[in-house]
């Protein structure tokens, strides 16, 4: 398996099916500069599987919710989630939460499998768009 990239900040889109990341690094140890990288398809399912924990910790503050999609931000610690309406008849927008400051770490670590998992998807992405760039 290999190794992921350290990543800059995310982003879940749950209810439309994939998974956006901004690595930190390109995989040759340069800071990354660039698109970031898209995740979709079976990807996206193994990167669904592992946000579980992330969307379990989140409803530890709030039971019954449903994340519509989430974003992390490493650099400003900051997680903002849209919920999904829990009166869709009253209202059916999402609901905006932002979590930073302390709260932050204790989603942080129970995104760690949802980090890995995109890390690893965005090393393979940027290694097919190297082989891609190169002719090969």
């Amino acid at each position: 398996m290999r190794e992921p990239l350290p990543l800059r900040s995310l982003k879940v889109h749950r209810r439309e099916g994939y998974a956006r990341a901004v690595p930190r690094e390109d995989g040759a140890g340069c800071p990354f500069a660039g698109p970031g990288v898209t995740v979709q398809g079976e990807a996206y399912g193994r990167v669904a599987v592992a946000a579980e924990r992330l969307y379990a910790s989140l409803a530890s503050f709030e039971p019954g919710i449903v994340v519509r999609s989430l974003s992390l931000d490493f650099d400003a610690r900051r997680l903002l989630a849209v919920l999904e309406p829990t009166v869709p008849d009253a209202d059916p927008r999402g609901r905006v939460v932002r979590i930073d400051g302390g709260a932050f770490e204790v989603v942080a670590a129970a995104a760690t499998e949802l980090v890995e998992e995109l890390g690893r998807e965005a090393r393979l992405a940027l290694e097919r768009r190297r082989k891609n760039a190169a002719g090969c």
